[in-house]
């Protein structure tokens, strides 16, 4: 509990008398300092009690310099004036009480039998308790979020104990200036939020380490980024009422060294599941899908597209970006290194989120069909036609089914290819087994004519998938080894719209 004019007037033994209460009798007062001089504001900080013995104002002094001596003290901040009586003027000046009732300044009466040096003291002692208090509060805050830095909770720990330590909300926006939703537990209205993020974008954009503050309604925000200059993290907002003390900073500054520590660790991590969705693609790729899938249960399997962006090495790193959008997804996404671009495998739901983050980041990429983690080798073909179809053109973002459509191929269906095309395959169309020769045909020339990805693909053995290729050829007349060939069966297969993803 601090030192307040009402504490002071309850000390009985110092027989003090308040002539006038003049503003609040609670606010704290910071020091008692005692001086005589006409204008010692320049020795003041604000927040102080004053003691005179009035040895600054002559005999027969206006109203006028009682005025304004009394106007610099309420402009420098004092709380209270005490005035020494029956030291050098008997009583207390008519001119002085006045003053201090026209500016609303509390004055205290001491007499000549207590020592201001008493006020003093009684003044150190509580400042001297307060800050002793205030340090062991900081103390067993500091201690009470490094505790929550060791649990299993993690920042969202972190900053759920900083919260309670300091009544107050606190956010962690990430570097797009979006609420990080995973360890973000208070809740934010609409203005407050708007308030946030406009200033959060402020210190991002400067890039360095720096803070802020503002003021939202009745209530005192505070911002301080996290990480290194041009290696920022986030920034950390703390919404709640009136200003830090030194007692507060101090824990709000111990709790920005572990939320740093713990975006680094999620740096680290982050970098991690990159390599381990890197090795997970060249494993599905290599026919073991089912595996990889209930390994990474969180991946998307179903209804899902494969993008390929391509990796400026002088822009930002899409991979970090990429994950913090991740956070705001119902689904998760697979983001790996293929081939020197960046491969993400994205629920279908999710990708009119995904493509405005794209578009948002000036990217270039390619974008398959709708198809499964099992098709994942046909969509990825599909994603590279795309992406360097994208690049060709300066950039931008080019879904496979937009080029396929504006191809030469993509016109076989609308020509008179598919009468021709029905005639030459009718003898196959004709019965189950047939189409299911057909159907092994399309995906073998998906897979480019290769047996291995192809037959792992139908679940069959690459002998047993060439035999059935062979049993085509025958049949449509056709030398299937040669490219001609080929294409002619991609062609027909097309028109009739029965080609695998390619």
């Amino acid at each position: 509990m601090p030192a307040t004019l009402r504490r002071l007037m309850r000390q009985r033994p110092l027989h003090l008398e308040l002539a006038n209460r003049g503003r609040s009798v609670e606010e704290p007062i910071q020091w008692v300092y005692g001086s005589d001089l006409a204008d010692p504001t320049p020795f003041l900080t604000g927040g102080e009690m004053l003691l005179t013995t009035g040895t600054q104002f002559p005999e027969g002094a206006e109203a006028a310099s009682y005025d304004a001596y009394v106007s610099r003290l309420v402009d420098r901040g004092v709380v209270a004036l005490g005035f020494g009586t029956e030291v050098i003027r008997s009583g207390t000046p008519t001119e002085l009480l006045d003053a201090c009732i026209a500016h609303g300044l509390p004055l205290v009466e001491v007499p000549r039998d207590t020592p201001f040096i008493a006020i003093i003291r009684w003044a150190a002692d509580i400042i001297a308790h307060d800050a002793r208090a205030r340090d062991e509060w900081a103390f067993a805050a500091q201690r009470a979020i490094s505790l929550a830095a060791l649990g299993r909770g993690g920042l969202g720990d972190v900053l759920s104990a900083l919260a309670d330590q300091l009544s107050c909300r606190v956010a962690l926006f990430d570097l797009d200036a979006e609420l990080d939703p995973a360890v973000t537990r208070d809740t934010f209205t609409a203005e407050e939020l708007h308030g946030l993020r406009g200033e959060t974008r402020r210190l991002l954009r400067a890039a360095g380490r720096s803070s802020g503050s503002l003021t939202i309604g009745s209530r005192r925000a505070t911002l301080q980024t996290l990480g290194q200059s041009g290696h920022l993290r986030g920034v950390l907002a703390l919404l709640g009422d009136g200003e830090h003390d030194l007692a507060t900073r101090a824990v709000i500054t111990g709790a920005v060294a572990l939320a740093e520590v713990a975006l680094e660790q999620r740096q680290i991590r982050r970098g991690s599941l990159l390599a381990l969705h890197t090795e997970a693609l060249a494993l599905m790729l290599e026919g073991h899908s089912a595996s990889v899938a209930r390994a990474l249960p969180d991946i998307p399997t179903d209804r899902i597209r494969a993008v390929l962006v391509h990796i400026d090495p002088e822009g930002e790193s899409l991979e970090d970006a990429l994950e913090r959008r991740s956070r705001h997804l119902d689904g998760r996404l697979l983001v790996a290194l293929h081939h020197g671009e960046l491969a993400i495998l994205v629920d279908e739901r999710n990708w009119p989120d995904l493509a405005t983050f794209l578009d948002d980041h000036e990217a270039a990429a390619g974008i398959s069909d709708v198809s499964s983690i099992d098709d994942l080798s046909a969509g990825l073909s599909q994603a590279r036609r795309a992406l360097a179809h994208a690049r060709a053109v300066g950039g931008g973002i080019v879904e496979f089914s937009h080029l396929r459509r504006n191809s030469v191929t993509g016109m076989l269906p609308s020509s008179d290819a598919p009468d021709i095309a029905a005639a030459r395959l009718s003898a196959l169309l004709a019965d189950e087994a047939g189409r299911e020769l057909l159907r092994c045909a399309s995906v073998w020339l998906s897979h480019n004519g290769l047996w291995k990805p192809a037959a792992t693909r139908l679940g069959l053995h690459r002998h047993s998938l060439k035999s059935r290729i062979d049993r085509v050829g025958e049949a449509l007349d056709l030398t299937l080894s040669t490219f001609a060939d080929r294409a002619e069966l991609w062609m027909m297969l097309t028109a009739l719209d029965l080609d695998a993803p390619s």
